[in-house]
């Protein structure tokens, strides 16, 4: 696995942390701001995988356990004003 930063143009999307070099999958710890999305955690085949979080545009954000990029059992909702 290498560390670096990726930056797709034609998606305008930013990737900060760790990638395979044999496949350009995100693979590892690492941040991806795409969509007015900051999604922040471990991914797997470039997929969040493991403990997560997703910020939306709003500043609303998602907290939990991911699964092949789908919350997997409980998780929590906070929104901008801190309301959960």
């Amino acid at each position: 696995m290498l560390e670096g930063r990726l930056v797709e143009m034609t998606l305008n999307a930013t990737y900060n942390g760790y990638f395979s070099i044999e496949t350009g999958l995100l693979e590892g710890k690492g941040d991806l701001n795409y969509e007015r999305k900051f999604m922040k955690g471990f991914w797997k085949d470039s997929k969040l995988t493991g403990l997560c979080e997703i910020e939306h545009g709003n500043g609303d954000k998602e907290k939990g356990v991911y699964l092949n990029g789908k919350l997997e059992g409980p998780g929590a909702e906070i929104t901008k004003s801190g309301v959960i």
